[in-house]
């Protein structure tokens, strides 16, 4: 019974990176198609975590492969987020290098 009890324990929390995260049916979900056209895209977040490198832009957590409005998140480093859309390359910049990465390690 024990042994059943920590292997239990043991998957619990090995799903849960943070224990203290509320699971995600409890957070609020964010549109993917919630930013209009025309809208200026401010990167907010870069985040090193588990899942890599992720970049908060108007509200959206994104990694490398994400699109938001007409773009494609090509690469997140700890200075900045390089958008591509067709031609087209936007390159984000952090705004305050004092709190400039989070890391959630």
């Amino acid at each position: 019974m024990r042994v059943i009890l920590c292997l239990l324990l043991v998957v619990v929390f090995s799903v849960h990176a943070d224990p203290t995260r509320p699971p995600a049916a409890a957070l609020p979900a964010v549109p993917q198609a919630s930013v209009a056209v025309g809208t200026p895209l401010q990167l907010q977040l870069i985040m090193h975590s588990e899942q890599g490198m992720q970049a908060l832009i108007n509200g959206q957590l994104l990694r490398v492969g994400d699109s938001i409005a007409r773009f494609r998140v090509q690469s997140i480093n700890t200075e900045q987020v390089v958008l591509v859309s067709g031609s087209d390359r936007l390159q984000l910049d952090i705004i305050n290098h004092s709190i400039k990465v989070y890391d959630a390690k």
